[in-house]
């Protein structure tokens, strides 16, 4: 489980930029990106964001594969053919 952080500060205005960041784990890739302003306060605000939307897609992610492991096992228990 880690994070990577991309940051890309426009060339004609060094207080504004784009910044990106990707978290891996057993869950998958997940990745969030924003414009901001380049300063502490706005990286403090993204980054409780960041992981706020994280939090959210491991649940959904979570969710997700929980009910496709429960469809598979009904569908395997439905149909003779299934291995």
């Amino acid at each position: 489980m880690s994070w990577s952080i991309m940051v890309d500060i426009d060339k004609d205005k060094a207080e504004a930029g784009s910044i990106a960041a990707t978290w891996t784990d057993a869950l998958g890739v997940f990745s969030y990106s924003k414009r901001i302003e380049t300063t502490l306060a706005e990286l403090d605000n993204f980054i409780v964001e960041l992981i706020l939307e994280r939090d959210a897609w491991q649940a959904r992610r979570q969710y997700n594969l929980d009910k496709a492991a429960l469809a598979l096992g009904r569908l395997n228990s439905a149909d003779p053919q299934a291995a």
